[in-house]
């Protein structure tokens, strides 16, 4: 029997329905947004003109997002409106893998069930407004796992290794499944998984230090070390929890369902719970992983009662979808009325008209990296020193020093800043310029050229465009050439 010749079970138009809607709300809602995906679309846009990470630019990671995304931009465009397609695009292909591992326990119905959970979750749809690092790390994690399922080793450790090459933070889920071989007691399978990546792993290394340099080790191991608490871990699981109640929910199977919960979701579960209970510095974004794993254990929750019921079955099919559909259609709505339009650029096209009058094409501009990329880009304007990626917390753990930045961007002269900022009543600003650079020195150095407000933000309400002028003493004439353009740690 030809695959064509195959009766094409309901659950699987039942997915392409759960896509489509999925679709609909997200291109509903293309806007560009404050967000650290910024960085990876300017320094994509570096690579494309030929400069290396590390050495040309500064980038805390290892290396494969900002080539994968470079390629795409080549062939796209370096804009938001071209990267914004990208996480809904690996989304759509995140729900097909996890409806074919799921499917494998013996229930359509489960597939489609797991899979609907992921992609109409409130985290999924509130996390790919934006493209970010997360989306690769989980589409090539469950390119892997589809592998290992299929037992091709060799490929399934190489789709692992792109992963980690991504994001260290996957080097949790590698250990989990060398650990997972290593309970089955599959040395083989283990050796040639983690072999290859050990193999890919070291070559790339050792081929990004021979071109980079030292500042390859420093930049993405010695920047991890000392991080320190982001948001409160807390809160963070308990918007989590109200917002994805049902996923959380996913324990109770054991107790539904009797059985021995798989191995494929068990060890790589507790790998993630260590991570996220003794790693300080956590995202929202980060727990996207764990409704992948999330929603696997609710399909096989499903298919196990699936098994248990069999005369049932037409009673827990509606059961199920009257279940899922409710929750669905609560992640819709809020997302609809708490994300779809926060963190939203509005006037970014304002401020891309602003900058490019008031400065000129050999002219730097430098700032928060929430928007400054975006504005660089738009406005045909470089970055100081390739400065992309500001983010505070590199200021905070000491890998770069306030002072320093002040007295090279003033030595540089750099003319536009760009800076988020909260403004309180009778317009005074309160905070966010010193995330960028300290306060005093916008106080002597700068005047506010123009403010565009901004609705919806998560912590400021509006951008300031600053406009630069300096005095260089003496002491900063003297410094060396080279000091400026060193990278100071």
């Amino acid at each position: 029997m030809n695959w064509h010749d195959k009766e094409v079970p309901w659950t699987a138009y039942g997915l392409v329905v759960v896509i489509g809607l999925f679709v609909i709300v997200k291109v509903s809602y293309l806007l560009p947004r404050f967000s650290d995906g910024n960085v990876y679309l300017y320094l994509s846009y570096l690579i494309g003109e030929g400069l290396i990470p590390y050495r040309d630019f500064f980038y805390s990671s290892l290396p494969f997002i900002p080539y994968l995304f470079a390629v795409y931009g080549l062939f796209f465009g370096y804009t938001w409106q071209s990267f914004v397609y990208l996480p809904i695009i690996l989304t759509c292909v995140d729900a097909v893998l996890l409806y074919w591992l799921i499917r494998r326990y013996g229930s359509a119905l489960g597939a489609l069930v797991g899979a609907t959970l992921y992609i109409l979750s409130y985290a999924t749809l509130a996390t790919t407004d934006f493209v970010t690092d997360v989306h690769v790390v989980i589409t090539f994690v469950l390119l892997g796992v589809v592998a290992s399922e299929k037992k091709w080793l060799i490929l399934s450790g190489g789709l692992f290794t792109l992963a980690f090459l991504s994001k260290l933070y996957v080097l949790v889920l590698i250990v989990a499944f060398v650990a997972r071989f290593a309970w089955q007691r599959k040395w083989v399978e283990l050796v040639k998984f983690s072999g290859i990546f050990v193999v890919l792993v070291g070559v790339v290394s050792l081929g990004v230090w021979l071109v980079a340099g030292k500042e390859f080790y420093e930049l993405v191991i010695l920047s991890h070390l000392g991080k320190i608490s982001g948001l409160s871990k807390s809160n963070m699981l308990s918007y989590f929890v109200r917002h994805d109640w049902l996923l959380v929910l996913a324990p109770i199977g054991w107790f539904v369902t009797k059985k021995k919960i798989p191995s494929l979701i068990v060890i790589p579960m507790l790998a993630l719970a260590v991570f996220y209970v003794f790693w300080q510095d956590i995202y929202y974004l980060y727990l996207k992983v764990l409704v992948v794993w999330l929603a696997i254990w609710w399909g096989w929750i499903v298919a196990s009662l699936e098994s248990k019921y069999k005369n049932k079955n037409k009673e827990m099919v509606v059961a199920v979808l009257v279940l899922l559909s409710i929750s669905a259609g609560f992640s819709i709505k809020a997302y609809l009325t708490e994300q779809a339009e926060a963190a939203v650029i509005y006037p970014l096209e304002d401020i891309v008209e602003y900058v490019a009058a008031n400065t000129s094409e050999d002219d730097f501009v430098y700032g928060a990296f929430e928007v400054t990329p975006l504005v660089a880009l738009a406005a045909n304007r470089k970055i100081w020193q390739n400065m992309a990626d500001t983010n505070i917390k590199f200021f905070q753990t000491g890998l770069f020093n306030y002072e320093e930045r002040e007295r090279q961007i003033k030595q540089d002269k750099v003319p536009v800043i760009i800076t988020k900022a909260l403004l309180v009543k009778g317009g005074r600003l309160s905070r966010g310029p010193e995330e960028v650079l300290p306060r005093r020195f916008f106080n002597e150095n700068c005047r506010i050229g123009q403010t565009y407000s901004v609705e919806k933000d998560y912590s400021h309400n509006a951008v300031i465009v600053w406009k630069c002028g300096y005095k260089i003493n003496e002491k900063d004439k003297t410094k060396n050439v080279k000091q400026q353009l060193k990278i100071t740690y």
